[in-house]
């Protein structure tokens, strides 16, 4: 099992990041993994950050914070296998893809889930979340401040009227304030939208929540972004539709939208924030969305909403319309364009995926504009069929000959192309296979020996990605 819960990019190309478990005969091993691609998305290399035998987990993006091309700070949370169901927290900092301090929280009969990490201007971080106190009748929302060297410096605690509190977003303001984006919940009651400011002393300056008449988390919990120097942009889910608010600076509303998806047959829509600079963007901004026809899987979103809160344009970002599918984070690229990352949830496992699309979300048809998806175990090297039914290389290694063979192929998943780089981004060779073509070679005698990369090319969509050694 394994998915992908942020991206990074870098003049190389990608880093990806997330949660895996590997099961070989007689052992469970989990890690954080970090998965490197170069700019058109093929593979390089993969290492393990964090290993251990409790299951990691990320929220999203907003777990990692990169501080600069070589450093970068990463959160998450942990289930222990010595205490069912019990959860502890983590940071850590890594510096050229080495753990250079880790931390976790923990406590007696006490769990901890870390949400995200940001920096504010005097240099420190603040990492926000929840924590669980057994107990106690509810949940709380953490936040911590921490330093350079990643010592906790203050604890800071939120409830709204004795319910479950939880923080998902967090926001440092122009002015020096920081406002914080989650979820309250009385027992039995449905989530509210719960936001608040809070200065850099833990003093809360104000609260709201707003009853968003769902029973899901993560759908209800409320994200708030500063779009000017006067206005907060407030996201959730009301009444099952996407709730979009401008706050003044006192988080009252001033202006609100509510946005039913002409592709939403029923369900509910939601757009998230994410660590995208919206005061440098031009409008229209883009939003991470949602929608779930009932009875049907999750489908994801790209929304783009202009200044008077209207969703002008939106484009579909499933991957797999069979099963459930998630995206985690994305960022904005250097052409302009937009590269995502997500998962997707099969009964017995999950994938992560990842695409890259121009500024308006378009996954094909344009330069610098090929949709990604990563396919391949990076533990196993194990692929799952949702873009082929089987792939087989052979032999590995090689010598003077690369053969390949696809059986079962249906005639929409083609044009197909096999395409070989070695480690350095460089073409060596490409097959183009015609509708009807099963198998073929490529020549390879005069491959320098070392390690390379075969994709298998649908349309413009990398399905499959595996490495080969020439001898």
């Amino acid at each position: 099992m394994w998915s992908f819960k942020a991206v990074l990019i870098d003049s190389m190309g990608y880093r990806l990041y997330g949660p895996s478990i590997y099961q070989p005969p007689g052992s469970v091993t989990n890690h954080v993994f970090q998965y490197n691609t170069d700019a058109l998305g093929n593979y390089i290399s993969k290492s393990n950050i964090l290993s251990s035998n409790g299951r990691f987990n990320l929220w999203s993006g907003e777990n990692i914070l990169q501080i600069n091309p070589n450093n970068l700070i990463l959160t998450y949370y942990k289930e222990t296998y010595l205490l069912s169901d019990q959860f502890m927290a983590g940071l850590c900092s890594i510096t050229n893809d080495l753990v250079q301090v880790e931390f976790e929280l923990s406590g007696n009969n006490i769990e901890y889930d870390i949400t995200g990490i940001k920096q504010l201007e005097n240099g420190k971080y603040i990492v926000y979340g929840k924590k669980i106190d057994n107990n106690l009748p509810h949940t709380t929302g953490i936040i911590l401040i921490v330093n350079e060297i990643l010592e906790i410096e203050y604890e800071y605690f939120i409830s709204a009227s004795e319910s479950v509190t939880s923080i998902y977003t967090c926001t440092p303001l122009s002015d020096g304030t920081i406002i914080l984006g989650g979820y309250a919940q009385q027992p039995d009651t449905d989530v509210e939208m719960y936001y608040c400011k809070m200065d850099t002393l833990g003093n809360i300056l104000w609260q709201h929540t707003i009853l968003s008449e769902s029973t899901w988390e993560w759908d209800g919990a409320a994200r708030v972004i500063e779009i000017s120097p006067d206005s907060l942009l407030l996201m959730g889910s009301l009444e099952w539709d996407l709730y979009l608010a401008y706050l003044n600076r006192d988080g009252e509303v001033i202006d609100e939208m509510h946005y039913t998806s002409p592709n939403d047959m029923g369900g509910t829509g939601a757009s998230i924030c994410h660590n995208l600079d919206y005061k440098n963007l031009d409008w229209p901004i883009p939003l991470k969305g949602f929608e779930l026809a009932m009875g049907n899987p999750l489908r994801q979103y790209l929304y783009f909403m202009d200044q008077s809160l209207s969703i002008i344009y939106e484009k579909e970002l499933t991957v797999d319309p069979n099963y459930n599918n998630y995206l985690t984070d994305f960022k904005k690229t250097p052409d302009g364009g937009y590269v995502f990352c997500g998962y997707i949830d099969y009964p017995d496992f999950t994938q992560g995926w990842f695409l890259k699309t121009d500024s308006l979300g378009n996954t094909c048809g344009m330069p610098n504009c090929d949709t990604t998806l990563i396919v391949q175990n990076p533990d196993t090297g194990i692929s799952h069929p949702a873009y082929y039914n089987e792939f087989v290389i052979s032999p590995n290694p090689i010598a003077d000959v690369l053969s390949y063979r696809l059986q079962d192929r249906t005639p929409e998943e083609f044009p197909a192309a096999i395409q070989v780089y070695n480690l350095e981004g460089k073409l060596m060779a490409t097959d183009f296979i015609p509708s009807g073509k099963i198998k073929g070679q490529l020549h390879s005698s005069n491959w320098a020996s070392g390690i390379y990369v075969v994709n298998l090319r649908v349309g413009n969509s990398v399905v499959y990605s595996e490495k080969v050694v020439k001898q």
